[in-house]
């Protein structure tokens, strides 16, 4: 279901000051409608060199040329590309709202099967969990639950009705 929380609760372990030694790279990409596998790769290599933790790698590439050179090349060259970030590095990859099984089968042959790399994956879909965690040597599915109505409330109280009276007592 939608409007559980699962992008925020990723969100907030990818910004986690306790992941960001982890990982020499990471990127946060959400998937587009319609899936086009060559710009969701396009964005994935800009992503990594955006999130590259060595101010050596940020400086020696130009993330606006990097855009323009990414624009003109195939599915193909763009794999070989993502392959070349990835190698050698430890990387954590966040695949946000994906939305089919179909989707999951085109993205993965992408990534270079080793274990410094590691991805979540958020879906509405418990069969697409399902499905990316068989495909991979490991994986967890976790579910998240909607709130209790007396949850919902008491949580909406707080963050709305009591925030305005007492602006200075919460966060």
């Amino acid at each position: 279901m939608g409007g559980l929380g699962k992008t925020t609760l990723v969100n907030g372990v990818y910004y986690s000051p306790k992941l960001s030694d982890k990982f020499e790279k990471r990127v946060f990409v959400t998937i587009m409608r319609p899936f086009d596998p060559a710009e969701h790769l396009r964005r994935l290599i800009v992503g990594l060199h955006e999130g590259s933790s060595t101010k050596e790698e940020l400086i020696g590439n130009n993330v606006r040329n990097k855009r323009k050179e990414l624009a003109s090349m195939s599915v193909e060259d763009l794999t070989k590309e993502l392959a070349k970030l990835l190698e050698m590095k430890s990387c954590l990859i966040v695949l946000d709202d994906l939305s089919s099984t179909t989707e999951r089968d085109l993205i993965m042959p992408n990534f270079p099967q080793k274990m410094t790399t590691k991805i979540i994956v958020t879906t509405r879909e418990q069969k697409i969990a399902e499905h990316c965690t068989r495909s991979g040597k490991h994986g967890t599915v976790r579910n998240l639950k909607g709130l209790e109505p007396e949850d919902a409330i008491h949580h909406f109280n707080k963050k709305v009705i009591y925030k305005k009276r007492y602006p200075c007592c919460l966060n």
